[in-house]
């Protein structure tokens, strides 16, 4: 934790300095009394990947994650899905901040290994179900038998959430 130390020091010499983006504005010190307070939600965690829309909560994310002792893997949608998949992959963080919350976090069967969660944000459910619902002629004179439980994702979006959008009997 020296390198948070160092930053930390710093910051809070220069502590009514700030970070701008859009119309958020944030001090150093409150910065870096933020990253204090996330870095006590990482403990016990070893690797932690940074994914964020907000430059700003990247840093946050960044700094709480030098507070906390945690490595540090920074990411960006800038880098497409398919490049941040296979470095997710590849490191197998422990955790995932992102400024983006999920809805949802659906786990794989783990057929090539340890389970893994899939965040799902509301707009990807709510498209999913309007196209599902779209495709089934399901309506309120219908019924339908959910015999799968709720964690698989077919089920909960295709079955259960369709289903209570069309107004069907389940």
């Amino acid at each position: 934790m020296e390198l948070w130390q160092f930053i930390r020091r710093h910051m809070l010499t220069h502590a009514q300095q700030t970070v701008c983006e859009k119309d958020a504005k944030i001090t150093f010190e409150e910065m870096a009394i933020f990253s204090e307070i996330f870095a006590q939600k990482l403990q016990g965690i070893k690797c932690c990947a940074i994914l964020c829309r907000s430059e700003m909560a990247a840093a946050m994310g960044l700094l709480s994650c030098f507070a906390a002792g945690v490595t540090a893997v920074p990411l960006s949608l800038r880098y497409g899905e398919k490049h941040c998949k296979t470095i997710l992959d590849t490191i197998s963080p422990d955790a995932v901040i992102t400024a983006i919350r999920p809805a949802l976090i659906m786990c794989t069967s783990g057929t090539t290994g340890v389970p893994k969660g899939a965040m799902l944000s509301e707009r990807g459910i709510v498209t999913n179900v309007k196209d599902i619902a779209e495709y089934f002629t399901m309506d309120t004179t219908d019924t339908i038998l959910i015999a799968r439980p709720l964690y698989h994702c077919a089920v909960l979006s295709g079955e259960f959430l369709a289903a209570l959008v069309k107004g069907t009997r389940i």
